[in-house]
């Protein structure tokens, strides 16, 4: 993976199995969102590592919860 520039901003190209990620406003914030691409690819299947459908699904479970409660 790697930051290159386009006409309409800064793209995070050669993802490993995705598409061009982009654009961004700046280069700073495309590697900042690369490095946690590369975390979840790296770190992705380990018991433990959060996702963000494990927060999705907690979230959902929360809110049924909390209207299950409600009179």
């Amino acid at each position: 993976m790697k930051p290159e520039k386009r006409p309409d901003g800064w793209w995070i190209i050669e993802v490993p199995e995705c598409c061009d990620c982009g654009p961004y406003d700046t280069k700073a914030e495309a590697e900042s969102d690369m490095r946690g691409i590369a975390r979840a690819i790296k770190y992705g299947d380990v018991p433990g590592f959060t996702s963000v459908d494990e927060l999705r699904n907690n979230a959902e479970k929360q809110a049924i919860r909390r209207n299950n409660n409600e009179p």
